[in-house]
């Protein structure tokens, strides 16, 4: 039996995140702890969020979601470069499939498979998702909220196209 179009991009875009994961996991605590990295774990060490939350803006100014939530990711796997980094790490394997959905819904499977295979061997992509900063988080919701509303607007268009049929 002969495997049908559908089958084949499923296995494909399968692949192409394992290989991007595996990129992504690959030396993942080879690199010492850089000094933002450092600034990052110190605070999501501390014992009580109200100190997360103060030090998360006053030492980085940024909002403290990413840090509590790295706290309780400390709390369940521990506080090594390599559990620390795997929580980013996750975050860059996600953006991958996010970007197949993203490209297929604008164009095709065929761009969506091509973006998402470019995403998964991209250099700069595999670093930031080896390191302990937010970075990597920005880019795979960026993708994501923008593979959302490109399907709204399409729906969006798709009802008013067909309201507009029924009044002709």
């Amino acid at each position: 039996m002969k495997p049908s179009q559908k089958q084949i991009r499923i296995f494909l875009l399968l692949l192409i995140v394992l290989v991007g994961f595996s990129l992504r996991l690959h030396d993942l605590d080879k690199e010492s702890i850089w000094f933002d990295e450092a600034a990052t774990i110190k605070i999501v060490t501390k014992q009580d969020i109200n100190s997360i939350v103060s030090e998360a803006y006053k030492v980085e100014g940024k909002p403290p979601l990413s840090h509590i939530v790295l706290h309780y990711w400390t709390k369940l796997f521990g506080v090594s470069v390599f559990s620390l980094r795997f929580y980013f790490l996750i975050f860059g394997a996600l953006a991958v499939p996010l970007l197949y959905l993203l490209g297929k819904e604008l164009f095709n499977h065929k761009v969506g498979l091509l973006s998402s295979l470019l995403l998964a061997i991209s250099t700069v992509n595999i670093l930031y998702s080896q390191e302990i900063r937010n970075h990597i988080i920005f880019a795979c919701l960026t993708i994501l909220s923008f593979w959302i509303y490109t399907k709204l607007v399409k729906e969006d268009l798709i009802k008013k196209s067909n309201s507009n049929k029924n009044y002709t």
